[in-house]
């Protein structure tokens, strides 16, 4: 009797094993390809036993020399149509100042004698910090497709510095010509800190954002606590949800530092990643919320139906007295939604170079920075841009920081607009916080 009871608890623990173990690949099926992991070395610190048994994927970083590492690569249509590859890179000063630095990308078939190779070009992306000591920063090397021939399956990237060299070899990135489905926006990311331990608050962004357009989220996270990391398995589980984690290839304590643990690299590749798959991105913190005026309230209006390519959006903050913290109501222990709660802001918009955020078709961008775009890359001959550009007057469309400012001592203003999502974000943020806690 024992023996058979034995049976069956080995029986049943292999099947609950086999569904983890199907989710999981399930999972990593959805996720797009990326080169082999060298740089996961760190162990997550807040994840689960049972976050263990599906664990999110680390950021990969191939180190090609001392203080030079390379991230992700993607296929995206350059200046004049050019078809390129562009890599996410981390590197030193001498990395970006040194006229001795040079990379070149070989296209090639194994088993195969023919090859085509690109010389690439290496650039520092904007915002390094250098002014206020930081020693590393992202940047990217550029590589353009050869011209006839692109048959080829593998890559290899060689750079080199004085005496330094590298290489690493990649399976070519798959190339489409495919233009995204009309009106489509992904949100990019990044979670840490107070969002580690208010999962209400993350899953009120979530829902928030679903309603005004967004499809998916491209999420990359530091340290996340164990029951937000519950919150986004169920995202991930939903297929609406990408989360990676954020680790850097050197240690921040080791005397090598980047401004805000890489904010740069993670936002360019993020980028890249939405770029052809979406017509438009999103870019913003999680204490950020787009309220507009414009009816129905969606992303989609504020881009005017698809008529701006790319729409800025200037902010400011609520209520620097109010509670940003998860609450939850007394009675049914459900959360309190901040965006009906908090509805009073400051009566100061800042300016459009500073703290706002943007909603664009990445396609047309080349540079982008944190708060707005640094460059476009769609031209006609003569140097006109044909990106049609917009941002918004205050009174329509505002980007609303929901975190206390310490500064922010201007009278407060009433500001109901996020509220309006109130009634069915209630609705369907009770419905997720069933399923995962209740």
């Amino acid at each position: 009797m024992l023996a058979r009871t034995g049976y069956y608890v080995r029986l049943w623990l292999f099947v609950v094993s086999s569904f983890s173990l199907a989710f999981c690949l399930h999972s990593l099926l959805q996720t797009p390809h990326t080169v082999a992991q060298e740089y996961n070395h760190h162990a997550h610190p807040t994840v689960s036993t049972r976050s263990r048994q599906c664990a999110p994927k680390n950021v990969t970083w191939r180190q090609i020399f001392t203080d030079f590492y390379i991230s992700s690569v993607y296929p995206t249509v350059g200046f004049a149509t050019t078809v390129e590859l562009h890599f996410v890179i981390l590197g030193s000063a001498k990395v970006w100042t040194r006229a001795d630095t040079n990379c070149t990308c070989l296209y090639y078939t194994p088993q195969h004698n023919d090859s085509a190779s690109e010389e690439g070009i290496l650039e520092l992306l904007p915002e390094s910090h250098w002014e206020d000591g930081h020693n590393m920063a992202a940047g990217r090397l550029r590589c353009k497709l050869p011209a006839t021939d692109t048959n080829k399956t593998s890559l290899r990237v060689h750079c080199e510095q004085g005496n330094l060299s590298g290489t690493v070899t990649y399976s070519m990135p798959v190339v489409t010509d495919k233009e995204p489905a009309n009106l489509t926006f992904a949100h990019c990311g990044l979670i840490f800190g107070l969002y580690n331990e208010n999962q209400a608050a993350v899953v009120e962004f979530i829902e928030y954002y679903r309603l005004m357009g967004v499809s998916k989220f491209y999420w990359n996270g530091l340290a996340v606590g164990e029951r937000t990391m519950e919150v986004l398995r169920y995202y991930e589980k939903e297929g609406i949800m990408q989360f990676t984690n954020w680790i850097l290839p050197f240690n921040e304590t080791s005397g090598k530092s980047v401004h805000y643990h890489g904010q740069v690299a993670m936002q360019y590749d993020c980028m890249l990643k939405t770029a052809t798959n979406y017509d438009y991105t999103v870019m913003s913190d999680l204490d950020e919320y787009f309220a507009t005026s414009l009816q129905p309230a969606t992303f989609a209006s504020i881009v005017h139906n698809g008529t701006s390519d790319c729409a800025t959006v200037r902010s400011d903050f609520m209520d620097k007295n109010a509670t940003y913290s998860d609450t939850f109501d007394p009675q049914s222990g459900l959360p309190l939604l901040r965006t009906a709660t908090v509805t009073q802001r400051t009566n100061w918009v800042n300016p459009v170079s500073i703290r706002s955020k943007y909603v664009c078709r990445m396609r047309t961008v080349d540079l982008p920075m944190i708060h707005l775009v640094n460059r476009f890359k769609i031209y006609a001959e003569g140097g006109t841009l044909m990106v049609e550009q917009t941002s918004p007057e205050p009174e329509e469309t505002l980007l609303l920081h929901f975190r206390r400012e310490d500064g922010a001592t201007v009278a407060a203003t009433e500001e109901f607009r996020a509220a309006q999502l109130a009634p069915q974000l209630s609705v369907n943020v009770h419905k997720v916080w069933h399923q995962l806690f209740v």
